[in-house]
């Protein structure tokens, strides 16, 4: 009788330390507000974060509307938002590499408190996410995200934090494929030219793009600066290459933007981002020969 006794009481107290457990386990809340996962539901579940949109392009000129949806917390709580951190690729767990610190965007506002039922709003400013024109085109761009964090502090309670993430598309310049030109023959009255067109993804219409070349001596270029038109998805520029008569070498076409500076309009909340970071340049190679001789009679 004292063993079944015992055996009951033992069997009574591992249940109740079994059950301790699992309601800990299911109370917990997310601890690291820069994690890339949580395991804990309930934790990841106390504050609802939702980004709108949750794509923008890295160019340093979209914004994406934080907002924060709990009825657990009390109005009057403090709220305090972060960018905490980044990496490569839209699957949180391809953490390669990420952008630096003063590339992720920057948050222009932000409430302190909650209000209107547990509800607080911030605003993220686009980092700059620039590629390459060859990998633009291909199958799998860079895309980059970046984690905004938020954490809660109740008047009389535990700091509680959680994430949401933003993807950042690259941005660049795709160039036209390099070429051969034949120029004309010395007095001719016409020139050869080209119509090169560059293909901008990512990049707000009206942005000026810059065109130079590597040999004044070879040909020139009409215009050396335009618009791009189209849409920022995808729009285009375009310049006319126009080739001195009888001469032949090795023409290289540069297209250069520069992206804005978020410091500019923001300098209380946003870095300071150098020029040679904000640049987008692409160049085509044009080979220019020199027409045949015509035989003599």
């Amino acid at each position: 009788m004292k063993r079944r006794e015992e055996f009951n009481r033992n069997l009574c107290l591992s249940l109740l330390v079994f059950f301790v457990v699992m309601v800990l386990s299911m109370t917990s809340c997310v601890d690291d507000i820069d994690s890339q996962s949580s395991e804990d539901p309930f934790g990841a579940g106390i504050i609802g974060i939702e980004s709108n949109p949750d794509n923008l392009f890295g160019n340093a000129n979209g914004t994406s509307e934080i907002e924060v949806n709990t009825e657990v917390f009390p109005d009057g709580s403090s709220v305090e938002f972060e960018i905490t951190g980044s990496s490569t690729g839209i699957s949180s767990s391809a953490k390669v590499h990420g952008l630096p610190t003063f590339l992720r965007g920057c948050l222009i506002e932000s409430d302190s408190t909650l209000s209107n039922g547990g509800r607080a709003f911030a605003t993220y400013l686009a980092g700059i996410n620039i590629a390459p024109g060859a990998l633009l085109a291909s199958e799998n761009p860079p895309v980059e995200t970046v984690n905004v964090a938020v954490s809660i502090t109740p008047p009389n309670g535990d700091r509680e934090s959680d994430f949401v993430s933003v993807v950042l598309n690259p941005v660049g310049i795709i160039p036209p494929e390099d070429t051969e030109i034949e120029t004309r023959p010395a007095g001719d009255p016409l020139s050869t030219f080209i119509t090169l067109e560059f293909i901008t993804v990512g990049i707000p219409p009206g942005t000026i793009v810059n065109f130079s070349l590597s040999r004044p001596d070879l040909g020139f270029l009409n215009p050396t600066s335009a618009p791009v038109v189209g849409s920022e998805e995808m729009g285009s520029v375009t310049t006319q290459y126009t080739t001195f008569n009888n001469t032949g070498g090795t023409q290289v076409i540069i297209a250069s933007l520069v992206l804005p500076n978020p410091f500019d309009f923001y300098p209380s909340r946003c870095p300071d981002v150098p020029e040679l970071d904000r640049r987008v340049e692409e160049q085509v190679v044009i080979t220019q020969t020199v027409p045949e001789p015509t035989p003599a009679p």
